[in-house]
């Protein structure tokens, strides 16, 4: 698969979607619940529209895997290359007003990841990658960190809808914080791992994690030289529930920690 003119059309497909969604954060959307805080939007469901219109023109033998669209069926990959798609990672956020969200676009064949992009409107910061390619912000390249011990080390991390299916991450969080300079948590999953990618951050891990939050932002880290695995070090994929990406230094010393509970 000639995998850069597809990257090349997942980058311009998620600055359109990004811009949508910055058109309803000025104008205004509906808001419906999906659970008691899990929330879904006007937005959210016209930039699943556009980008499954988009993906469908240009490539309607793929298939197309969206958070919307999937709801609670499992991950299951078909012979054919397939669109993973969070049109509207953030939503809480998003919702509030907050301006940590982003769109999410990644493209796996065979089960492995080819393209991924994550897009954060709000910042006009567009991560992408492409399998051996390499990892670029705003289409210069970037790396993870080079910071080597928990205690030098900043954090991010993130809770479930549901508070009572928390993973065990209170305590975990707790105990990460007190290791480190700190662990923030802003509600895009998405832009979490990115930021692992450009260094911003050193770790981030999550007890459950869905397909679409992270099927871009995997590929970005570990093409910026980090390590995207489950908390037994199995490398991730989606449809795994628990994620740790860190720049790799810090894998083994995050990880023994993640299973302390």
């Amino acid at each position: 698969m000639q995998t850069e003119p597809v990257q090349q059309f997942t980058e311009s497909l998620a600055r359109e979607a990004g811009a949508l969604l910055m058109r309803y954060q000025r104008e205004g959307f509906d808001v419906t619940h999906k659970g008691r805080v899990d929330l879904v939007t006007t937005a959210d469901r016209e930039s699943e529209r556009l980008i499954i219109g988009a993906v469908s023109a240009n490539y309607p033998t793929h298939a197309i895997i969206s958070e919307e669209e999937a709801g609670g069926k499992p991950l299951v990959f078909g012979p054919h290359p397939a669109w993973i798609i969070d049109p509207l990672d953030g939503t809480t956020g998003f919702v509030h007003g907050f301006p940590v969200f982003a769109v999410s676009l990644a493209l796996y064949a065979d089960g492995e990841p080819q393209v991924g992009v994550v897009y954060d409107p709000t910042r006009d910061e567009l991560f992408s990658a492409r399998r051996g390619g390499g990892a670029t912000l705003n289409g210069r390249p970037i790396a993870v960190s080079q910071t080597r011990t928990l205690i030098e080390s900043l954090a991010t991390s993130g809770f479930p809808y549901d508070v009572l299916e928390t993973g065990g991450n209170m305590e975990t969080y707790l105990r990460v914080s007190m290791l480190t300079r700190g662990v923030r948590i802003a509600g895009a999953a998405a832009l979490d791992l990115a930021w692992v990618a450009c260094g911003r951050v050193d770790a981030y891990w999550e007890p459950i994690i869905k397909p679409w939050d992270g099927a871009a932002g995997a590929l970005i880290v570990r093409e910026a030289g980090g390590r995207v695995t489950d908390y037994a070090d199995r490398p991730w994929y989606p449809g795994q529930p628990q994620v740790v990406a860190t720049n790799g230094r810090l894998h083994a010393l995050l990880r023994s920690e993640l299973s302390a509970d």
